[in-house]
């Protein structure tokens, strides 16, 4: 059974500075972004959505156990009265594909429904098959879809 643990500011430091080159290399490996100056723009993106770290008001970020086993993370946030946004979930590669990630989600789900929250967003990199899957199957719907072609090696 999972369940979520809110991260003391220390957490939140590490987790923002791991998931600022995170962030960083999926924007550039989706080609969203180029490689030059990205870890800046990610750094950038994360200052603007926790400018108060652990303390911004309305973000709540969690560390995903099993019993005392470390999963991995959470964050999601209330951005108006009845609409939440999950920004991350990641869990630790061992723990991939054993249904951590569907609990991880359902749980998020209980919560933001005690919060007040009927809808929930997240946004997933198109070359994330497995956590589009995930999604899917508990019925996130695509909102909107941006394709992109490179046109420089495609003949078609």
């Amino acid at each position: 059974m999972v369940t979520l643990v809110r991260m003391n500011s220390e957490d939140v430091e590490r987790y923002v500075e791991t998931a600022i080159r995170k962030y960083a290399r999926e924007n550039v490996k989706s080609g969203t972004w180029k490689e030059e100056g990205a870890e800046e723009r990610a750094r950038a993106t994360y200052e603007r959505l926790l400018p108060h770290l652990d303390k911004t008001t309305g973000h709540f970020l969690y560390d995903v156990y099993d019993e005392q086993t470390p999963l991995g993370l959470v964050w999601f946030a209330k951005v108006s009265d009845d609409e939440g946004f999950i920004y991350d979930i990641s869990l630790s590669p061992e723990h991939q594909g054993k249904g951590w990630g569907k609990q991880t989600m359902q749980e998020v789900e209980r919560l933001a429904t005690k919060m007040g929250i009927s809808r929930l967003g997240l946004q997933v990199f198109g070359h994330n098959d497995v956590a589009r899957r995930l999604y899917e199957k508990l019925d996130y719907e695509e909102t909107n879809i941006i394709m992109k072609k490179d046109i420089r090696r495609s003949r078609a």
